[in-house]
């Protein structure tokens, strides 16, 4: 039987597809129009499957802390390029990601941006995106002034993996996509169903799982090198916490930013939903009883 696969482009087409993503699109298209000068930038130091995007929708709601996604991974511009006046810059060149930044802060000035490791690491390891773009000991630029850090991460590295081995499968990354309840993605989780059932296909899940884990400790303990090398001391998010509690994370981020922690949306709804439900339950008592 062929081993668990995993297509990388499944989340590019969640990215683009999802109802949220084109939802903040129509709350911004006003203000990409509109170039801003940038004062202050902060970059979401993510880890996967710790609640980041959950994060970044919280923070756009505000109105005062920039329009934070991935804007380094090619694809998350397409739903904007229509309101970017003139041509948009070519992906990866040194003129993107100051261009972003113009037309995506909010009105005070404030830009954000969410990077995996992979994707920080071309910041600070090639010259794609231009040179000294993060500035000197990565405190801010002329492209990324007052440059500050925010890293989340989720302390339950075991749900963390299976949710993005799920995700994997399914191509279902937020709740928030049509097909969450089509035939073709019952189908899909009834194929992991079926596999936890068979030994041979059970071990391929667990090693897929074990190397996720594995890629996880690496991103954390790359993050926590950068910043321990370089002084930097990042506002810290959990995902648990967050999770219980998004209006005091959302207070203590824009505190952390300098940014009044007032007139706050309401976080007891969001469009996006848990993905957590009983299959997640059902692959952590399969890896228990191993």
């Amino acid at each position: 039987m062929a081993a668990v696969s995993f297509n990388p482009w499944h989340k590019f087409k969640a990215l683009l597809d999802a109802r949220r993503f084109r939802r903040l699109t129509h709350e911004v298209t006003a203000r990409v129009a509109e170039r801003r000068i940038v004062q202050q930038s902060y970059i979401i130091c993510a880890t996967p499957r710790s609640g980041s995007t959950l994060l970044c929708e919280a923070l756009t709601r505000t109105n005062r802390a920039g329009f934070p996604t991935e804007w380094m991974v090619e694809g998350s511009v397409a739903a904007l390029t229509a309101y970017f006046p003139g041509d948009m810059p070519q992906f990866g060149t040194k003129e993107y990601l100051p261009r972003i930044a113009e037309h995506t802060a909010t009105a005070n000035g404030i830009f954000g941006l969410k990077a995996m490791w992979t994707e920080f690491s071309q910041l600070i390891e090639s010259d794609r995106w231009g040179d000294q773009i993060l500035g000197a000991n990565f405190r801010g630029s002329s492209y990324f002034p007052n440059l500050s850090y925010i890293y989340i991460h989720r302390r339950d590295v075991l749900r963390s993996a299976i949710s993005k081995f799920l995700a994997e499968q399914t191509g279902i990354w937020n709740t928030t996509l049509k097909n969450a309840h089509d035939s073709n993605t019952i189908g899909r989780r009834n194929d992991i169903i079926a596999k936890l059932a068979d030994p041979h296909s059970r071990a391929m899940v667990f090693d897929r799982i074990e190397q996720i884990i594995a890629d996880t400790r690496s991103s954390e303990n790359s993050w926590q090198q950068f910043f321990d090398q370089n002084g930097i001391s990042p506002c810290v998010v959990e995902y648990e916490s967050m999770t219980q509690d998004m209006e005091t994370t959302i207070r203590n981020v824009l505190a952390f930013l300098h940014q009044p922690q007032t007139n706050l949306p309401d976080y007891r709804t969001s469009h996006l939903q848990k993905l957590s439900d009983e299959l997640n339950k059902h692959i952590i008592t399969a890896w228990n009883s191993r």
